[in-house]
């Protein structure tokens, strides 16, 4: 029997071995045919002068690498500020490269075997440096950070052998932003939080945003985040050191004009709403989205707002403070009525958005807002600071050019952001995300935007499990790197097979799975649900005061306020017996307008809230995207279930993933399984399960679901998803 490297396998197994995975994609990328061996010691050289970085950030890069050599192969090795004989990664920057910009780097790793033919391997492909080892060259310090993001993840999926490769590569958009909604309901918890700008850096991203109402233990506001686990300025504080080490920009952002929902309902500022007499209305997670602006010609509505600016920016570093002033969907409609019919609109926006942003500019700081309501309204954009960025969000599948030539043209600096499509759903809509963000990221470019940036919201309470982003984050960050990719026409674009191929790529790089199927499987199975968390959140609040969870006492104007339960202004007295929650049928009403239930008599008509859920519950077997699945019901769920059985196979292969994360993915799969089958029953479609065992699947799937929010989120406001789950389990045994 032959003993040598051929009869082992060793040539087959080197030569097979797949190509590695990089995201973001670099621009260019060559693989050699050689392999080179990790030395069990060596030592990493940092070859830059102290001035090239910030004082206490010199050696983080260095750093990760060891953390993974050790994590993934178990070398232990050292950090060396100068050259050494026993130096294998030498880390260099070359401010004066004529082809490294400050954010560009060049990775080169030298192999020692052709993988091949087993011999020595080719100098040519090494430019002249024989010397095995790797070597990353960067314009600056930030591109040396990028470099070894690169060099970390061939580590992670190759170690202790390293390809033969060649890279040049730089970002398409300077500015690569991630913005996580911490207001709807989630309040991460720091760790998980500190672990996540972690993997922001390790995929490139350089700026993070937490959206941020009340969720924040402002001075003198306890009413406002009582029962919401705020954060706190140590934690901000913390995280933001944190961020400060990993090279991202982490920027203050903070609701000031629409969405201030908890504020607006405290009895110490419901005054300066432009509905203060609302204020006292049940806590609804639809509501929350809908109303609730302030008004902005109250001289202490400016005072109050620059009083939480002031307390919150200088907990950043960051010389920027995302102001937000979007959807301010009740201005000029109430308190500012009579002055927005004189003087318009578009001027009481600009002039209070422009006094926001003169004092956060006399901070030393630089204003961001959305972009929506200057959009809507052209003539605000001439009125603006000139120093505002625009963030010019655009979140539909099909991206349409028309929002971002016009704020272009209008000369304003804009950064475009995507949507994850993880907002009021179960399980992602990954595919809607993948469309979006490649397409936006074409489009930015070609108007010249200044950056990317995409977003992760939680409406309805943040059903959605933080976890469950990462796909689509890895997918944005790419976008946002790459441009969107080669394709500069979108409909030349082969949506699906690049769609395919970022799935495969994610599955193997981040969760080890070594088929690449994990994350296409995950979204088929989440493809053949029905029901989205929305329908759960409709369906409850229909009843006025349908979150069985709200009247807790945790909740401004809840409890002990006079116009607790009072009608809208223009609404009529409401029964007493499970009355209808006019606004909330309205609002269901204006999203399926086009359904033959409700075009027949509309949500808003109907006598109390069991009708308008009955009907709301017709509408939904009526509605051209799930009547299919209702009328064979057990087809569609047997689809579902092999689905899912799909994903379980997977991740038992993947190999990068921890328990809770395997959990939380399949915690709502199992959510969406139940969600779908309580409506089944709620609609008595043939094949649906007894009334009674929906109802218990639903409350026990969601105690194991409180479990995992609690792995990575304060408890927050877990009570309203509850409170809907529980209504819909109590309508199912009614």
């Amino acid at each position: 029997m032959g003993g040598g490297y051929e009869d082992r396998g060793y040539e087959r197994s080197a030569s097979a071995l797949p190509e590695p995975v990089l995201l973001p994609r670099p621009a260019n990328v060559t693989w050699g045919a050689g392999r080179v061996a990790m030395p069990l010691s060596a030592s990493i050289a940092e070859c830059f002068p102290d001035d090239a970085v910030e004082p206490g950030l010199r050696s983080v890069p260095a750093s990760q690498l060891l953390d993974d050599l050790r994590e993934t192969a178990g070398l232990r090795w050292d950090i060396a500020r100068s050259p050494r004989s026993d130096a294998f990664i030498t880390l260099a920057i070359d401010g004066a490269g004529a082809d490294l910009p400050a954010d560009g780097y060049a990775l080169a790793i030298n192999a020692n075997v052709n993988a091949e033919t087993d011999v020595a391997a080719n100098a040519a492909f090494s430019a002249g440096d024989t010397r095995p080892g790797v070597t990353i060259t960067a314009g600056g310090f930030e591109g040396l950070r990028y470099g070894v993001q690169t060099l970390r993840q061939l580590i992670r999926q190759c170690a202790p052998v390293l390809p033969e490769v060649r890279i040049e590569d730089r970002p398409a958009y300077p500015i690569r932003t991630y913005y996580l909604d911490v207001a709807r309901g989630r309040v991460p918890t720091l760790d998980w939080l500190k672990s996540f700008a972690d993997k922001l850096a390790l995929y490139k991203y350089n700026q993070f945003q937490l959206y941020v109402e009340h969720s924040f233990d402002f001075n003198g506001l306890s009413e406002m985040w009582r029962g919401a686990s705020p954060l706190t300025g140590a934690d901000l504080i913390a995280l933001d050191g944190h961020c400060a080490r990993l090279g991202i920009d982490f920027v203050p952002s903070l609701s000031t004009f629409g969405h201030l929902y908890k504020a607006l309902r405290t009895r110490k500022l419901r005054a300066l709403g432009e509905f203060p007499d609302q204020a006292g209305r049940p806590h609804s997670l639809i509501e929350r989205l809908q109303h609730h602006t302030i008004n902005a010609a109250e001289p202490e509505s400016r005072r109050a707002v620059k009083a939480m600016i002031d307390e919150y920016a200088p907990l950043f570093r960051s010389r920027s403070v995302n102001l937000c002033a979007d959807e301010t969907f009740d201005l000029g409609r109430g308190a500012t009525a009579a002055l927005a019919a004189r003087v318009g609109k578009g001027t009481l926006y600009a002039d209070y958005v422009a006094d926001l942003c003169a004092h956060v500019t006399a901070s030393g700081r630089a204003p961001m807002i959305w972009a929506d309501v200057a959009i809507e309204n052209p003539a605000i954009l001439d009125r603006l600071p000139k120093d505002v960025t625009l963030l010019n969000w655009l979140y539909e599948p099909d991206v349409p050019e028309d929002k971002v030539s016009l704020v272009a043209r209008s000369g304003a600096r804009q950064i475009v952001c995507a949507g994850l499509w993880t907002w009021d759903q179960l399980v992602p809509r990954f595919r809607d995300a993948w469309r979006n963000v490649t397409r936006l990221a074409r489009c930015g470019l070609k108007y010249g935007a200044a950056g990317f940036m995409v977003t992760d919201w939680g409406d309805f309470g943040h059903i959605n499990d933080s976890r469950l982003s990462v796909p689509g984050m890895i997918a944005a960050a790419d976008a946002a790197w790459t441009g969107g990719g080669a394709c500069e026409n979108c409909d030349d674009c082969d949506d699906d097979a690049a769609f395919d191929a970022m799935n495969a790529a994610i599955s193997r790089l981040e969760y080890g799975d070594p088929t690449g199927r994990l994350i296409g499987d995950y979204v088929a199975a989440g493809e053949c649900g029905t029901l989205d968390w929305g329908a759960m959140v409709r369906y409850a609040e229909l009843v006025l005061g349908g979150d069985v969870s709200a009247g807790d006492g945790g909740e401004p104007g809840d409890a002990g306020s006079d116009a607790v339960r009072a009608p809208l202004n223009d609404r009529a007295p409401l029964s007493n017996c499970a009355p209808l929650n006019s606004e909330v049928a309205r609002f269901v009403d204006s999203r399926m307008g086009g359904n033959p239930v409700i075009c027949e008599r509309p949500l808003s008509q109907c006598a109390d809230g069991p009708e308008a859920r009955d009907r709301f519950v017709r509408a939904l077997v009526a509605d051209d995207r799930f009547a299919a699945r209702f009328a064979d019901y057990p087809a569609a769920r047997l689809r579902f279930d092999r689905a899912r059985l799909a994903v379980g196979v997977d991740l038992a292969r993947a190999g990068r993933i921890d328990a809770r994360a395997r959990g939380a993915i399949w915690t709502s799969l199992e959510g969406q399984r139940v969600v779908d089958d309580a409506f089944a029953a709620l609609a008595g479609v043939s094949g649906a399960s007894d009334r009674d065992v929906a109802a218990e699947s639903l409350e026990v799937w969601f105690e194991r679901y409180a479990d995992v929010w609690r792995e990575v989120s304060r408890e927050a406001e877990l009570r309203h998803v509850s409170g809907v789950v529980w209504a819909v389990a109590d309508a199912l045994r009614s």
